[in-house]
């Protein structure tokens, strides 16, 4: 499982190609997916962020957006912002609601992000959310016995005969993680990571890598505390985290 709750593309200056008026490129460093940078056109968009200190990601999300299914979308690393043939050109993969890459990056002073959707329908590319992290990586993962509960926000009401009122909200997911036999190690890792984040900081989370493509990868928060319990005084833990999706 991967855990990508540090973005540095939010201390970045950012230099999009376009931006549409009160919908600048500084909102994809706000939490909300809500706030959306929007572009003025689709065929080709990118925003560029860098700094004096060369960084090593290992991962790369975009989220809340209205890319097409027929994109191409790239994120690219190098060491002058110059884009002829940068030393780094992943393209990333399309999961369900979120963009991502895993492999390929190495440490590099300026990253763009890439979107070529010239079909794109609504003639513009917006996004709520870039993120070029470095993960925390559980090396022994969650149990098979995960818990996955779809949740829906509207609000019913019924009148005395029987009639349905709503106000229709949204559906999110929210998953009950459990994991077997930590180390005093990962149990240290984890609460570096929860002291971080609490339960108001949003992040990525990712399951397995190698499987993202069928447990999709998602923006969300936890959404309680950790519990641990010791197995016979041994320096193991079984632990569970709780997430949700936000938006």
């Amino acid at each position: 499982m991967l855990l990508s709750y540090v973005n540095r593309f939010d201390a970045y200056t950012l230099t999009p190609s376009s931006e549409a008026p009160n919908l600048p490129v500084e909102n994809v460093q706000a939490i909300h997916l809500s706030n959306k940078w929007r572009t003025t056109a689709a065929a080709t968009e990118n925003v560029v962020g860098g700094s004096a200190v060369a960084f090593t990601p290992d991962c790369a999300f975009i989220a809340g957006h209205n890319i097409s299914s027929a994109a191409v979308v790239k994120i690219q690393g190098n060491d002058a912002d110059v884009w002829v043939g940068p030393t780094v050109d992943i393209t990333m993969t399309r999961g369900k609601t979120v963009y991502y890459a895993f492999a390929g990056f190495a440490a590099h002073l300026y990253w763009r992000f890439l979107i070529t959707d010239p079909t794109n329908p609504d003639g513009y590319i917006e996004i709520g959310r870039l993120w070029l992290g470095a993960s925390t990586s559980l090396a022994n993962g969650p149990s098979r016995g995960m818990a996955e509960t779809m949740h829906d926000t509207t609000a019913q009401s019924f009148s005395i005969t029987g009639q349905l009122y709503s106000d229709r909200g949204i559906r999110f997911k929210s998953y009950d993680v459990y994991f077997p036999f930590f180390t005093d190690a990962v149990k240290v890792t984890v609460e570096t990571f929860a002291d971080a984040v609490g339960l108001g900081v949003p992040f990525f989370i990712t399951y397995d890598t190698a499987k993202a493509d069928k447990l999709n990868p998602f923006y969300g928060v936890m959404s309680s505390g950790i519990g641990y319990t010791n197995l016979l005084g041994l320096v193991k833990w079984d632990g569970k985290m709780s997430f949700r999706e936000v938006f």
